[in-house]
């Protein structure tokens, strides 16, 4: 029951606000600059690309949201094909296969997130959380450990590193380390946390007496 329990809080603070996907880092180019008529009236700019791209992002993060996941999901491809530079949808879009079941296609999408921008911890975490549901338990601490390495006070990224130790790589003082850090950056927000660290902490001792009684 505990290790359900874990995995469940693994999977849902990350997926229900995607944070880190509406920073765009590529360059777009402007809309041509007005010019004048042979009146002098000046021509309206048309939109900015950029702010196009924002806004129907922003749309399809809205239907994810609230529950809408075809409608998002058509949004986030139609904005890869106009926009393949911007990670944030191929993220998303990963998101959206996991929770449908499809981890080729999740692990496809997320792999391209990082691929168009190696800097997005987010799209990081998610393939650490895929990596731990297929089992490849390796691929999901590095995984984790390059999103904490691009965002070190990610604290969702510190919480599932401390499950996967704790539960799938056995290595208490690890888990230790990364659930307090979990509670550090989410002090309000952590009493399940806060059950398993102190379960944790109960384990160690145990584990401790033993290893001293049996020497």
């Amino acid at each position: 029951m505990r290790l359900n329990n874990k995995i469940a809080a693994m999977l849902m603070p990350v997926i229900l606000f995607i944070a880190g996907c509406s920073t765009y880092s590529v360059n777009q180019e402007k809309s041509a600059l007005p010019v004048a008529r042979q009146d002098k009236q000046p021509i309206e700019a048309g939109p900015d690309p950029v702010e196009l791209a924002k806004r129907d992002y922003e749309r399809a993060l809205d239907a994810l949201g609230t529950g809408h996941d075809n409608n998002a999901k058509q949004q986030f491809l139609a904005l890869i094909e106009a926009y393949p530079e911007f990670s944030g949808p191929y993220a998303n879009l990963g998101i959206l296969y996991l929770r449908e079941g499809d981890l080729k296609a999740a692990e496809d999408n997320l792999t391209k997130a990082v691929q168009v921008n190696p800097d997005n911890a987010m799209a990081y975490n998610q393939l650490g959380i895929l990596y731990r549901r297929i089992g490849r338990f390796d691929e999901a601490k590095r995984a984790y450990d390059h999103a904490l390495r691009i965002t070190p006070d990610y604290a969702n990224a510190h919480l599932n590193l401390g499950i996967l130790y704790d539960l799938f790589l056995q290595n208490s003082r690890q888990a230790l380390r990364h659930y307090e850090r979990y509670l550090e950056l989410k002090p309000g927000d952590g009493d399940q946390v806060s059950l398993w660290l102190a379960d944790l902490k109960q384990r160690i001792a145990n584990n401790n007496i033993s290893t001293n009684e049996a020497r």
